[in-house]
């Protein structure tokens, strides 16, 4: 595997770990209005090495980024607030996402394991000040001797949950597809073709500005137990293939 330390990001992603307080949607604004990156669109194109910036605020866990012919393996020790943040906004609407658990940490109910998904109107990570968004938590469960998951999705701030779905297939080695779309109902996210509608009102209507949200994925558990997922796909960017 080849380890992507991806680098070419200027300072203003340093307000991912540091500048949060304010607790106001007012300030996550102004970080999305100042939110800049030095990589070219040509090296974000499909196939393209990998552009994601781990951040490790709990030193007692991990999170790295490596990439191999499937995608993106990310993952480590999960600690709540050990993340990677894309380089670039993406599409909230029409958002699309396809990756693998590679490795769980445990349970959900038992360990508090979970894998996050945020598309955030901010750079900033899930349980921050001063931003809004949609945040998809996977949780692997024990359900009757059988392994099923659960995708609930959350509001922040908050952290309410909004929706849920429950896949009857094992976290691990299975291939997830999201989708997230708009309708007269209000939003739709799907989990491998099964939808939940979500009410517009759940969300400020204003939340994503021109349609950018910032996508940034970590993992938590109580256990010392690592976990890790393969990306394969964001959107139009595709990891897998790229050596």
């Amino acid at each position: 595997m080849k380890k992507t330390m991806i680098a070419a990001i200027t300072a203003s992603i340093i307000l991912l770990s540091g500048c949060a307080s304010g607790g106001n949607s007012g300030t996550g604004q102004a970080l999305a209005a100042e939110y800049t990156m030095s990589i070219d669109d040509a090296d974000l194109s499909p196939m393209a090495a990998a552009a994601f910036t781990p951040v490790v605020a709990d030193s007692t866990g991990s999170f790295d980024v490596e990439q191999n012919a499937q995608g993106l393996i990310m993952g480590g020790v999960p600690r709540f607030g050990n993340y990677a943040s894309f380089a670039k906004p993406v599409a909230a609407e029409g958002f699309t996402m396809e990756f693998t658990v590679q490795e769980k940490s445990g349970y959900a109910d038992r360990d508090g394991s979970w894998t996050s998904f945020c598309l955030m109107d901010a750079p900033l990570y899930i349980g921050q000040e001063g931003v809004n968004g949609m945040v998809l938590l996977c949780q692997p469960v024990n359900q009757d001797g059988r392994e099923i998951t659960i995708f609930n999705m959350l509001q922040q701030p908050g952290l309410d949950v909004v929706g849920s779905v429950v896949v009857d297939a094992p976290a691990e080695g299975n291939l997830f597809t999201v989708k997230l779309m708009k309708s007269d109902a209000g939003w739709i996210f799907s989990v491998n073709d099964i939808p939940q509608s979500i009410s517009y009102d759940v969300f400020p209507e204003d939340m994503y500005r021109n349609n950018r949200a910032f996508f940034m994925t970590g993992s938590t558990s109580n256990i010392m137990k690592p976990s890790s997922i393969i990306l394969h796909r964001l959107d139009d960017y595709k990891f897998y293939g790229a050596m």
